[in-house]
């Protein structure tokens, strides 16, 4: 069979009113395989992938992902390259590139980045008396073991701030950061 070679990068942008949007990039290769990645940084992404990147990385092999990061960023060398939405953009892709090539090899991306460091993902509990909201994430991660997931991540990030420091006076709660 012949490499891989990307045939296609696609963007969907998620909205909510609450949050800014997010954007889903997929990578599709002539050999019918796609890769998943996202951007959280918001408007004026699509532009960015669609006229800039994407006709950097159409023809090329997926698996080459530190010389395509690369030609990306030079691209954008002296244009906000390490920053903004060029930086989310590249980012984005690159991360469907690693899950496209882990898809390739036959192995999870860990592997491809290193291996395992621990032998089971601790994950952190709580008690649902104190936390109300805790039954409802309960009730959600049992239905996900019960399709076979094994592990989750969440956060409830429009109110971490607000909760552990509602005066936002601790450095990197600003309220408009989301930190």
């Amino acid at each position: 069979m012949s490499s891989p070679v990307i045939t296609d990068i696609k963007v969907m942008t998620l909205r909510r009113a609450d949050i800014p949007p997010w954007n889903l990039i997929r990578v599709d290769t002539n050999q019918g395989r796609v890769g998943a990645g996202r951007s959280l940084l918001g408007w004026g992404l699509r532009p960015v992938i669609d006229n800039y990147l994407k006709p950097l990385l159409i023809g090329q092999d997926p698996r080459d992902i530190d010389r395509l990061y690369t030609k990306m960023g030079h691209q954008w060398a002296g244009g906000n390259a390490l920053s903004g939405l060029v930086v989310t953009a590249m980012s984005g892709i690159e991360i469907a590139l690693w899950d496209l090539t882990g898809k390739l090899a036959g192995l999870p991306v860990y592997r491809l980045l290193g291996g395992k460091f621990r032998p089971h993902p601790s994950v952190p509990h709580g008690d649902a008396r104190r936390h109300p909201r805790l039954r409802l994430v309960q009730a959600w991660a049992d239905e996900l073991r019960a399709e076979g997931w094994t592990a989750i991540k969440t956060v409830d990030v429009e109110s971490l701030s607000a909760r552990y420091d509602p005066e936002y006076r601790e450095v990197g709660h600003e309220r408009m950061s989301r930190r």
